[in-house]
């Protein structure tokens, strides 16, 4: 198959200026990744999408606070802890080829960040919640998760919801609430994080909450010259929105209430710069999600991963006639990538760069 794009393209603005001691610094950046577009057989047009748009304040003594939306503090950073300086792509990939067990998300936040004279750095932050979820014959009527009515058909703009998204916004009890801790001792980039969330579901009258906590690493060592050895991971439960694999943060009891998924995310790899113009890479990374089974009282299995669910259509392309579809969920998923940049030209106005990568998944 072949498919050519231009919507991985984007456009950004950064505005720098200074008010008494204080530094200022504003970003916007767009793409075209929009849900909707005019027409995809003929004009190819499509509708810019909101990426990033943040405030900085940055003070003399080491504080510096940001409000907007921009990479969650869970992300890795390059070095030090600046809004802005975060390796969102392992591997400098092109944004929708992220590696498994790459810890992320870009959302609204608000973040407070100490600098201790450029060897270690705290931060804080209280990010948007959403609720991601995966389970087998699910209670009905269900409120709270963002497939929800209360979700997907708000009365009012409470709700933030766009027309044509299959999900809105699942009304969690609180923010996701962030803190990390990053040295630079002088070799290598290390980092220490946890997070800790909070879930709600309604079923029958009956509102029930449940919490999640997760707590991470990652580091970037230079164990050769121009050759880096990356490695991050995240364990807990209720962390799926934050891994690259797309797992769900919660199943659900057979009475509607909320279970936290156990899951452990980890990505390890290799990035080599020989020279200013070639650049290379290779990473595992895997994402395990932990059964959490029912049976309800029609004896059916309800949760992540039961026993009881039929996956012997799951090898066909197309079900055989009048049988149960496939209803698998993922228990362990496994990728390896690996590929390069090279520089044609690079200038003073700009630079033209050419790569390839390659991918194995279990």
């Amino acid at each position: 198959e072949v498919h050519l794009s231009a919507r991985a393209t984007r456009a950004s603005l950064m505005l720098k200026t200074d008010y008494k001691n204080i530094k200022i610094t504003g970003f916007g950046e767009i793409d075209w990744y929009g849900i909707t577009a005019a027409n995809d057989i003929k004009s190819n047009s499509y509708s810019p999408r909101e990426r990033q748009l943040w405030v900085r304040l940055d003070t003399q003594n080491g504080w510096s606070f940001t409000a907007g939306q921009m990479w969650s503090l869970m992300v890795q950073h390059n070095f030090g802890m600046a809004t802005g300086q975060e390796n969102s792509a392992p591997g400098d990939l092109i944004e929708g080829a992220f590696i498994l067990g790459h810890v992320w998300q870009r959302q609204v936040g608000f973040r407070i960040v100490k600098n201790f004279s450029n060897k270690a750095w705290l931060g804080f932050s209280v990010e948007n919640p959403q609720t991601t979820y995966s389970v087998t014959n699910a209670p009905i009527d269900m409120f709270g998760l963002p497939t929800s009515a209360n979700a997907t058909s708000p009365s009012s703009d409470v709700i933030p919801y766009s027309a044509g998204v299959a999900a809105g916004f699942s009304t969690d009890l609180a923010p996701d609430l962030i803190a990390k801790a990053n040295f630079e001792p002088g070799w290598g980039h290390y980092e220490v994080k946890g997070i800790y969330r909070f879930f709600r579901t309604r079923e029958n009258g009956i509102t029930y909450k449940a919490y999640g906590a997760g707590v991470g690493w990652s580091t970037r060592s230079p164990i050769a010259r121009k050759l880096d050895f990356i490695t991050e991971g995240l364990a807990g439960e209720g962390i799926g929105r934050y891994s690259s694999g797309g797992g769900p943060d919660i199943t659900l009891h057979p009475d509607g209430s909320p279970v936290p998924i156990r899951q452990l995310l980890v990505s390890s790899g290799f990035e080599y710069r020989p020279s200013s113009k070639l650049s290379l890479f290779a990473y595992e990374g895997n994402e395990y999600y932990q059964r959490a089974a029912y049976i309800n009282s029609n004896g059916l299995g309800v949760g992540y991963g039961s026993p009881l669910t039929n996956n012997s259509q799951c090898e066909l392309e197309v079900p055989g006639y009048n049988l149960p579809p496939c209803t698998a969920q993922n228990r362990d998923i496994n990728q390896v990538i690996g590929g390069f940049w090279y520089s044609f030209f690079k200038g003073p106005y700009g630079t033209l760069n050419y790569g390839i990568n390659y991918e194995h998944l279990d």
